[in-house]
This record gives structure tokens, C-alpha cells and sequence, in this order.
């Protein structure tokens, strides 16, 4: 059949609740840009794709915001389908992943987190990090708080010899400048765990240097 517009559909017709597959438009008419977006947020499922035909790059960015989609074209229809560098796909109801190049990889990657930590006590930091929280005289609490809101991001590293001399380092240079911050007065128990971190650095070293 040829083209065909439908002015004005029931928002409960099947053209508006159902996949087109073929040359039917419905038609419908708003006063406002809000209007516009209110009845397509208010309709079920997420579009899978939004084409907004405006001279005025502002408005095109308005509706961009304020509706989801699976994609976006400004002034055109399809051709982020047919640009295999833009990654094509739905949101919720209308497809989950992207396709095209890289993305469609890394849709079906998965990507799985590994961390490993060695098996010694001295990389325990003295066991701030576990309860109860008010071991060396209630200190341990606010130092393993205090190193959880300041620590710095530890980059992946792929060689374990420098792996375990930052952990070490970096736990026994965070817990002194934590105590000075704090004015903690750390006990015997814990300048003995300190002094078993420095320890196992050194015993790394020969390991690895052998």
C-alpha cells in the first residue's frame, strides 16, 4: 500500500503501541515542546530511536535530555544505523547492547574484575580494617575510617614484585600520616606490626632481587 498518515491516533490504537513495520506516520500535534515530550515519556517502553527535525540546535538538545532512547538523529532518520562507528542499539524495552565495531565487542565482553592480595599478615596492617573497631586503645577505628575517605587510587599494576612494595608502602607511609593527623598515640602491638611491614619489604626485595 502506498504512504499513509494517520492524524491523531488513539494513544491506545495499535499504531501506537505496536512496532511499524511499513510506510504508516502517525501524525500527532502539540502546542509545546513540553507537551510533546510529556506524552512521549508517558507512553509504555523506551524508544528505540529519537529524530527531532528543528533549524535551532538548541531545541534538539531539549529533547535530547528529556527523552530516553536507544539513539538520536537531528534532522535525518536511520543513519546512525548505517554509521558503523555510532554504536546502534536500544534501552529497556526497546533492546539492551550496542552493536558496530568495538561496541558490539564489548557488549558481548565481559569484563571480570580480579584482585589479589598476598597471603601474609603483615599486608593485614595491623587488622585496622576489621572489627572490633576500637582495638590500640579505640585508635583503629578513626585511622581505618580516615584511610578509607583519603587513600589515593591504586593503578592496576602487572608486575607482583612492585605490586606488594606499594601495598607494603603505601600502608605504612598512609597509617604514620594518618597517626600525625589524628595525634594518635599508637601502642607497642602496633609499631610491632609496622616494623613486620618493613620487614616483609625487605624480604621481598631479596626474593625478587634473587
Amino acid at each position: 500500500f502506498p504512504p499513509t498518515i494517520i492524524y491523531n491516533p488513539s494513544a491506545k490504537s495499535r499504531v501506537m503501541t505496536e512496532e511499524i513495520f511499513g510506510c504508516v506516520l502517525p501524525v500527532i500535534p502539540f502546542k509545546t515542546n513540553g507537551d510533546a515530550i510529556r506524552y512521549v515519556n508517558a507512553m509504555r517502553g523506551t524508544p528505540l530511536a529519537l529524530y527531532v527535525f528543528t533549524r535551532i540546535r538548541m531545541h534538539f538538545d531539549f529533547f535530547l535530555d528529556a527523552i530516553p532512547s536507544g539513539g538520536a538523529v537531528h534532522n535525518d532518520v536511520l543513519i546512525h544505523f548505517a554509521t558503523g562507528q555510532v554504536p546502534f542499539g536500544g534501552l529497556g524495552t526497546s533492546g539492551y547492547g550496542k552493536g558496530h565495531g568495538v561496541h558490539g565487542f564489548n557488549t558481548f565482553t565481559h569484563e571480570r574484575g580480579v584482585i589479589s592480595k598476598p597471603c601474609r599478615n603483615e599486608f593485614e596492617f595491623g587488622g585496622i580494617r576489621y572489627p572490633p573497631y576500637d582495638k590500640y586503645s579505640g585508635t583503629s577505628g578513626p585511622v581505618f575510617r580516615y584511610l578509607l575517605h583519603n587513600l589515593p587510587n591504586i593503578p592496576p599494576l602487572y608486575s607482583t614484585f612492585f605490586l606488594y612494595l606499594g601495598q607494603a608502602f603505601l600502608g605504612v607511609s598512609c597509617t604514620y600520616a594518618t597517626i600525625r593527623v589524628l595525634g594518635v598515640e599508637a601502642n607497642e602491638d602496633f609499631h610491632l606490626g609496622i616494623r613486620g611491614m618493613c620487614k616483609t619489604i625487605g624480604e621481598l626485595i631479596v626474593d625478587f632481587g634473587t
